[in-house]
């Protein structure tokens, strides 16, 4: 099973460039190649959105929210 709480950019690289290298027709190995670039776009894009979901999933508790629009809008919904 996959953990998704683990997440890092060179690891996501390493993972994408691994399932992409025994595939028929991709020979694009060496780092400044344009399918390394776009692997590399995809990592930082799964990168951005991993980190925005933890700290959007941090802000919708109580004793976890950082934010004080957050904290307001939580102690607003207790009444």
């Amino acid at each position: 099973m996959a953990d998704f709480t683990n997440y890092d950019y060179d690891q996501l690289i390493e993972s994408i460039t691994n399932k992409l290298k025994n595939k028929q027709n991709w020979g694009d190995a060496y780092n400044s190649s344009s399918g390394q670039t776009l692997i590399q776009i995809i990592a930082d894009a799964s990168d951005q959105l991993a980190f925005m979901l933890e700290r959007r999933t941090q802000e919708q508790y109580i004793t976890t929210a950082r934010l004080r629009t957050s904290i307001a809008a939580l102690a607003n919904s207790l009444n």
